[in-house]
């Protein structure tokens, strides 16, 4: 089996190629910009091109939301531009399987989970370039055959992670000697994903996925900022910054997805929420 991993020197590449060579046995070809500029990892052969491979994970993209409001060109072409180059490459190769890692930012908030089929809320550009690469997939597979899958990822959080909430509110705690606080009321809730959990995922959708379809990829357990918020403030000593959300605001602006379609193909997450914010926590202090 060989698999093509773009963004392989990614937070979620790095554990996706670890996956498919540990679990998989699989042989992993990282595709890169530069082949100059790519650091080194161990087993991964590097390539600056696609190549004949069994299947293809998109992670590859540069930015989040923030970044999209700062240039929406920028995250255009590194989300939707890049995947149809990618996926119009990997039908020439004749690559019968192709993945893109897309988003539950797709989704409004609200106190339900988002199911696949919507309603939607592309509030920001890079929502709308992520909605927009999975309207390319969906229209190759009709119009070619090929098996691409496109899975919305909730918010994948692990151990080398570079960005997000739980790292800055873990710098925050680190690097202050008073209360931590959190920019808003801590009532909304939102869906862990542990890296290693996402990567196991994203292999089993890819593998036994209906062609064409969307998924959902998170653990199903969605909880309160606060509490997460309060966690990292225990572990580092310190003390929130932040009173109990009051209920009458509790499913405002929750956002979470309904990961029914996955649980029925058997992806469960393995890494309890308690053990995976340990382990994250204990290395960004190192």
């Amino acid at each position: 089996m060989k698999v093509i991993v773009a963004g392989v020197n990614g937070f979620i590449g790095r554990a996706m190629a670890r996956y498919l060579q540990e679990v998989e046995n699989a042989e992993v070809l990282g595709l890169v910009r530069d082949l100059n500029e790519a650091p080194a990892t161990d087993g991964i052969r590097l390539v600056s091109k696609l190549e004949a491979a069994d299947c293809m994970i998109n992670l590859a993209g540069s930015g989040g939301i923030p970044e999209s409001f700062t240039d929406p060109v920028a995250a255009f072409q590194s989300t939707c531009t890049l995947t149809a180059a990618l996926l119009g490459q990997a039908i020439d190769l004749n690559i019968p399987k192709f993945v893109l890692a897309s988003t539950c930012a797709v989704y409004p908030t609200g106190p339900n989970p988002s199911s696949e089929d919507g309603p939607f809320d592309l509030n920001s550009p890079y929502a709308q370039a992520k909605f927009a690469a999975e309207t390319y997939l969906r229209s190759a597979f009709e119009i070619t055959g090929i098996d691409a899958k496109s899975v919305r990822l909730a918010n994948v959080y692990g151990p080398f992670q570079t960005r997000q909430m739980i790292q800055e509110l873990a710098e925050r705690a680190q690097s202050g000697d008073g209360p931590v606080s959190i920019r808003s009321s801590g009532a909304e809730r939102r869906d862990f994903l542990h890296v290693d959990d996402c990567a196991a995922g994203l292999w089993t959708l890819c593998q036994n996925g209906d062609a064409g379809g969307i998924y959902n990829l998170g653990s199903g357990e969605p909880r309160r900022i606060y509490d997460v918020a309060q966690q990292i403030c225990s572990h580092f000593g310190k003390s929130l910054e932040a009173k109990e959300p009051d209920v009458q605001y509790e499913g405002q602006h929750d956002a979470f997805p309904d990961v029914t379609k996955a649980r029925h193909l058997g992806v469960y997450p393995r890494v309890s929420f308690d053990a995976g914010l340990k382990a994250t926590l204990e290395r960004l202090v190192k």
